[in-house]
């Protein structure tokens, strides 16, 4: 087994030779300690999110029960009801995923600010020998950009964390509708 992923000096990041980006263990565990006190809240959101993404996918299954099964049988009432149905779940999906969206952005906020607070309280513990070495400009600069750095990689591994989500459930959801249907079909 050969080993793909390079060491960038100097950071805590592990580059592999596809381009992957990857975040050490022991930078996720430093980062932990911010994220722990939100747990609750950001898995909260992650539930919230996961709704929204239950009625986005019930939308096509309504649909389809209406086009094979109430149509044909002529069935008016039933077809608006599911239409209904369809647009309160188009609805919903739309109010969880915003809610979800503004819980995920409020609290990568408190985090940034706990995160961005303890880099300034350690600036100003800095020696005059270590702030001359770095001087005021780059420390205004790192505690800018290392902050909204960490907050945008952690937002895109958040994102990704959804859409995988999102995919596992498709597969669930698609695998039970084709597990009974395959039960219909052989009664």
């Amino acid at each position: 087994a050969r080993n793909d992923s390079v060491i960038s000096p100097n950071t805590n990041l592990v580059f592999r030779r596809d381009g992957i980006l990857n975040w050490e263990v022991n930078f996720m565990a430093r980062l932990a300690r911010y994220i722990r006190p939100y747990w609750g809240y950001i898995l909260l959101t992650v539930f919230i999110k996961l709704l929204g993404a239950v009625m986005e996918l019930l939308i096509p299954y309504m649909m389809e029960n209406m086009l094979d099964v109430k149509v044909p049988a002529g069935d008016v009432r039933a077809i608006f009801l599911l239409g209904a149905a369809m647009l309160l779940a188009a609805g919903g999906c739309l109010g969880f995923n915003i809610l979800a969206n503004r819980m995920s952005a409020k609290s990568s906020g408190k985090i940034t600010l706990a995160l961005r607070h303890d880099l300034f309280h350690k600036l100003q513990n800095l020696s005059q020998r270590q702030m001359d070495t770095l001087t005021v400009s780059s420390a205004e600069s790192r505690l800018t950009s290392d902050t909204y750095n960490v907050t945008s990689e952690a937002d895109a591994e958040t994102r990704y964390a959804q859409a995988g989500l999102r995919n596992q459930l498709t597969q669930v959801i698609a695998r039970g509708l084709v597990a009974t249907r395959g039960d219909a079909a052989g009664q």
